[in-house]
């Protein structure tokens, strides 16, 4: 039996937030794809990630996350992030989102997110930007 390298070494995770589940089973696919040595957790609630975020033992890898959501958008949850732990400003942080006005690009700007990427309609699109985003954070693929 071969050994899991990601779980021998204990990579940081990358943790996904989006509440529409087709786009979590499609970044879920696309991760497979893309063979990060990083173990892909998926939220498709706000308030759980956080939660889950505020009692994990060590930071995330990178943090994606959507901005239009119920209970709590993207930007108050990085907002609760950073309140609660403000160490977690040196996590590689990027909203994927099917909107991209300028109001909200700027707030991302505003709290100090690593980038601000629009969901692409396509399969090869959403590979491409999910695979920009992972270079961007320094993850191997």
């Amino acid at each position: 039996m071969t050994e899991n390298l990601s779980e021998s070494i204990s990579l940081p995770p990358i943790v996904v937030i989006d509440d529409d589940q087709e786009d979590l089973d499609l970044i879920r696919l696309i991760g497979r794809k893309l063979q990060s040595p990083n173990e892909l957790l998926l939220f498709n609630n706000p308030v759980t990630a956080l939660d889950y975020l505020q009692r994990a033992s060590q930071e995330p890898a990178l943090i994606i996350c959507d901005v239009n959501m119920p209970l709590i958008n993207g930007f108050q949850f990085r907002s609760r992030l950073l309140e609660t732990l403000p160490s977690f400003l040196q996590v590689p942080f990027y909203f994927l989102s099917t909107s991209k006005s300028p109001l909200e690009t700027q707030h991302a700007q505003e709290l100090k997110v690593s980038g601000y990427y629009q969901k692409s309609g396509s399969f090869e699109g959403f590979r491409d930007t999910l695979k920009t985003i992972l270079m961007l954070a320094g993850i191997a693929i």
